[in-house]
């Protein structure tokens, strides 16, 4: 996908079982890779760390594509174990990205304060609007 011209190779988590595994026990992620949580409609999101060894971004989209808010989220000194705090979306979101911590700010998609850059806007892939939904 890409965020106002900014490419992110997305990994699509469609289904609830694949939303609720996410990153979970994954190592290391490349730095341009993510993943993408679809979901059939939009409310409001609230994403944790359990058993999530890399720190992350949290990004939260509108069904439009628009950038609501997004969270650094450090993992847990002991994934098994937390504490895990919530990272929320400020609104109702149809879509939630993860990339690794600080990627946000180094495409200058956020500034150094978390602001982010107005009108920002996500291209959300064609896959997921239509994606198997349970």
């Amino acid at each position: 996908m890409k965020i106002n011209g900014v490419l992110a190779n997305v990994e699509l988590a469609l289904t609830e079982a694949e939303r609720n595994h996410g990153l979970m026990f994954r190592p290391r992620m490349s730095e341009e890779d993510g993943m993408l949580f679809a979901y059939p409609n939009e409310g409001d999101r609230s994403f944790w760390m359990k058993n999530t060894l890399i720190p992350l971004d949290i990004a939260f989209f509108t069904a439009d594509g628009t950038l609501l808010n997004v969270n650094e989220t450090p993992t847990a000194q002991v994934p098994r174990e937390g504490p895990w705090p919530p990272s929320p979306s400020k609104g109702a979101a149809r879509y939630v990205l993860e990339m690794n911590l600080g990627w946000f700010k180094k495409k200058g998609l956020v500034d150094n304060s978390g602001h982010i850059v107005p009108g920002t806007k996500g291209e959300i892939p064609p896959q997921a609007p239509r994606g198997a939904f349970e």
